[in-house]
């Protein structure tokens, strides 16, 4: 048996008026307004001086370790809305601000690939969205994938993508996809909150031992960004986003009732209420080693939502698991219920081809649709500079038209400026030529046109607007046919 795990991670403040303290390196201290003080212990505790990496290779690290022994692993990240859990689990695209997950699937790749040619790494990616499960990694997902649990009592999505990973460069394509797909929307207290619970699941199935004495192991890791859990008043929501928080802080409280069951030992756990709780069902009370990161904010106007989630991590940690060694069903060793997934994957040479080959185009497939975003994102970005350039040279064009006709340029100048046709075509739909001739100073309507069918009009028209009246006879004068 193994307690659940709880660590504590304080997001950075600029408010002065704190009322979560950290004490010490497993302690913090919640401060009330009226005064009181009350302390909470956890595994570690984290603040604005520890890094993503810090946090994934004192937590996490290990259990990755853990999965290629053939042990459950669940890692969820749990707070109240706009506490960092998003960045906590999924990071940034910034070097040394990488997240849980793709550090785990790098650290993954690496050592996978060098077990047996018989080892196999999937990946799959969901999210409870207003309590439908939608896969992030299928090009057509079905609106509302169901929940079965299979002979074993494992409880199974049907028709859930399962990808294999030859390589990181396979995550990140994949990684991105999903980070696209996945429901977001903006509330007052988070710009893009996420609006569904996200569960990364990566499975590891490899064979240990050779002939007849061999064993399949498979053991899978859950990684978990929890939606916030929210309150209404404070996040101002619209319609859409009132629904959402509903659905979202009714699969909470399933989760927090689950939690308290277990850790009760109750004969009766909810877990099927929600179907958070019924993919979760391993890691609270089940047979995976699972870590809780719990998210808060230290400022004194969240101490409500701060010390709910305290209170929660306090019942958490009384939760007690047993992890154990998964094996497949080809294993002699016998269980009353099976840990881990079956493996279902077909042993002759020609399926695993065929399933080397359809795993392949899904990769593909799903390549070209992050190159068709990215010649998106490129088109709107040249579009938008288009856009500024033409208005910026419209701008500098209308200026300098507006200051030559009160400039006083010698007709030297003038005449090269001039004879640059074409320069200035837009002031050639309003002018009439032929009229600003006749006025120009000396010169009567006879000189004007013969001045007029000299040349094309456009030269003269540019001169007349441009460079003003006064000039315009000597200009002109020099066009005059000998």
């Amino acid at each position: 048996m193994s307690a659940l795990e709880v660590i504590l991670r304080l997001r950075p403040t600029k408010s002065e008026a704190v009322g979560l303290y950290k004490k010490d390196s497993r302690t913090v201290i919640l401060k009330s307004k009226s005064g009181n003080q009350e302390e909470y212990k956890f595994e570690r505790v984290y603040d604005t001086d520890d890094s993503q990496q810090t946090i994934y290779g004192e937590n996490v690290c290990h259990l990755v370790t853990k999965v290629l022994d053939g042990v459950n692993v669940s890692v969820l990240a749990y707070g109240p809305t706009g506490t960092g859990k998003t960045y906590t689990i999924e990071g940034e695209s910034v070097s040394g601000k990488e997240g849980i997950i793709p550090r785990a699937a790098l650290e993954l790749c690496k050592k996978v690939r060098h077990l047996s040619d018989d080892s196999l790494l999937t990946i799959s990616c969901m999210e409870v969205y207003n309590e439908k499960i939608i896969d992030l990694l299928n090009n057509d997902p079905k609106p509302d994938l169901k929940l079965f649990e299979d002979a074993q009592g494992l409880i199974e999505v049907e028709g859930l993508t399962k990808l294999t990973l030859n390589s990181f460069d396979d995550f990140r394509n994949l990684f991105l996809l999903a980070k696209e797909r996945r429901t977001v929307g903006a509330t007052s207290l988070n710009e893009k909150s996420s609006r569904s619970h996200a569960i990364w699941r990566f499975r590891v199935n490899r064979k240990i031992g050779t002939g007849s004495d061999a064993i399949d192991r498979e053991a899978k890791i859950d990684l978990v960004d929890l939606a916030g859990s929210e309150d209404n008043r404070k996040t101002l929501s619209t319609d859409q986003r009132f629904i959402e928080s509903t659905k979202i802080n009714l699969s909470l409280t399933v989760l927090k009732r689950v939690i308290k069951s277990v850790a009760a030992k109750e004969k009766n756990i909810p877990t099927r209420e929600s179907k958070l709780t019924r993919l979760l069902r391993d890691a609270f009370g089940g047979n995976a080693h699972t870590l809780l990161i719990l998210n808060v904010g230290p400022e004194e106007e969240n101490l409500r939502d701060s010390s709910a989630s305290l209170d929660f991590s306090t019942v958490a940690k009384q939760v007690l698991n047993s992890p154990f060694e998964g094996l497949s069903m080809t294993t002699p060793k016998k269980t009353s219920r099976m840990p881990l997934e079956l493996n279902r994957t077909p042993t002759s040479p020609f399926a695993g081809r065929m399933r080397e080959f359809n795993d392949s185009i899904e990769r593909h497939k799903n390549k070209i649709l992050v190159m068709k975003k990215e010649n998106r994102q490129k088109a709107i970005s040249l579009k938008s500079n288009l856009i500024k350039e033409l208005k910026a040279t419209e701008k500098e064009n209308n200026e300098k038209i507006a200051r030559g006709s009160q400039e006083k340029i010698p007709s030297e100048p003038a005449l090269k400026i001039l004879k640059s046709s074409g320069k200035y075509q837009n002031v050639i739909d309003y002018l009439n030529v032929g009229e600003n001739l006749t006025r120009l100073e000396g010169v009567g309507p006879k000189t004007a046109q013969k001045i007029r069918d000299s040349r094309p009009i456009k030269d003269f028209a540019h001169f007349v607007k441009i460079f003003g009246e006064t000039r315009a006879t000597k200009a002109a004068a020099c066009f005059v046919p000998e």
